[in-house]
């Protein structure tokens, strides 16, 4: 409601919301997570995908790896490097992160009514990039081959209900991953010779166990009775909540 969004978005938890919706989006972009914010994608979007607890961090619910194969669908690769390329661009080299990042902001209001304006505005948009920027800095260091290996091992066939987990995880193309992810280092490496972006160059990261998200397309908890793999899975695998990117990218959350 707009009650609701103004106590959210009006105040000192303000930008660590935006902040965590900014990570959101990095997360979006690399997997073309196309169902929630309409940033680079031809559709409405849809803002119920992300929850805000009443600290203000931001829960992403709901995503999915949008594979595009480079190879059957070239073009359409194509296309997606594209826009993901020109919004970086954008995002890194205009002065006001109000003309970049403003769309979200214009989403918001689409959805709740309230909208934000003058200093308000500019501060929310300064987060939300920041937050998109600093995740992404962290995105273009993951393995993901030696992810994608963590996560074929880490359910045994004789646990995978209905295979789901295998599947899932063999309609992920790694190519189109990488790809992405090329495009992203190359961007950061921009970013981070912009002073104005108060970037710091980060070291690599040395254990990167956590980041499990990344390659997720499947539902498992919800069908398993099975406690001692849910707790290794860690997962219901519907909801996500973005932390820090020092220590994970993603970590997933399964209430029981």
């Amino acid at each position: 409601s707009q009650q609701q969004a103004e106590q959210t978005f009006h105040g000192s938890k303000s930008c660590i919301s935006f902040y965590g919706i900014g990570r959101i989006l990095a997360l979006d972009i690399l997997l073309n997570n196309w169902d929630r914010l309409p940033v680079i994608w031809e559709n409405e979007g849809n803002p119920n995908n992300i929850m805000l607890s009443t600290s203000g961090d931001a829960w992403a619910i709901d995503q999915a790896v949008t594979s595009i194969n480079p190879t059957v669908f070239a073009s359409g690769m194509k296309k997606y490097i594209s826009k993901v390329q020109q919004f970086l661009q954008s995002v890194i080299s205009s002065g006001n992160s109000v003309e970049s990042m403003g769309i979200v902001l214009e989403h918001i209001a689409m959805y709740t009514g309230y909208s934000l304006k003058g200093t308000e505005a500019c501060e929310a948009c300064d987060c939300l990039r920041h937050g998109l920027l600093t995740t992404l800095q962290r995105a273009a260091k993951l393995d993901i081959i030696a992810e994608k290996k963590k996560l074929e091992e880490m359910v045994p066939a004789s646990s995978d209900w209905g295979n789901v987990w295998q599947s899932g995880l063999k309609a992920i193309n790694i190519d189109f991953l990488q790809s992405v992810q090329g495009l992203i280092k190359e961007m950061m490496d921009m970013a981070e010779r912009q002073p104005s972006l108060h970037l710091q160059r980060l070291t690599p990261v040395e254990d990167l166990t956590h980041i499990k998200v990344v390659l997720l397309q499947v539902a498992l908890g919800s069908q398993t009775d099975d406690d001692d793999l849910v707790s290794q899975v860690d997962c219901c695998l519907t909801k996500i909540v973005v932390c820090s990117f020092t220590e994970d990218l993603v970590q997933l959350n399964a209430p029981r």
